[in-house]
């Protein structure tokens, strides 16, 4: 990821802590500002909003795939499309939905099979023993 002089971080106002904690610390040493997207009312994840809200000195988006307390999914083919056309970072934590959802609908769809694959043979080798 480059480095970037000035623009802005977008995240959710209900970042997932970990995810959360990265990027205002960027924030704080690199002169970036951070902004937040509140989420629905309705405790789910307006995606389409967020995408209204990154503007021309967005630089970098970030999200959780799953929300870790309600369990709502960012609609990441549309996050992905927008971010491409304004040429923005799109970083995703993806560990929520991590095996539990297929990540499709923004190119990584041979990656993450290549994961999910590498991660069975691992737990079979586990449970098999030596």
């Amino acid at each position: 990821m480059p480095r970037f002089a000035s623009g802005k971080i977008l995240t959710r106002d209900n970042e997932y802590s970990s995810n959360a904690y990265v990027w205002h610390r960027l924030a704080k040493a690199s002169g970036l500002s951070l902004e937040t997207c509140a989420w629905a009312a309705d405790g789910s994840l307006d995606t389409a909003k967020l995408c209204d809200a990154i503007e021309a000195q967005t630089k970098i988006v970030t999200v959780s795939w799953v929300q870790n307390q309600t369990g709502a999914e960012t609609d990441l083919a549309m996050l992905s499309a927008t971010c491409k056309k304004v040429g923005d970072w799109l970083v995703v934590d993806a560990i929520q939905g991590a095996g539990a959802k297929a990540l499709t609908g923004i190119g990584l769809e041979n990656v993450w099979q290549q994961i999910v694959e590498q991660k069975t043979r691992i737990c079979e080798q586990m449970l098999s023993g030596p």
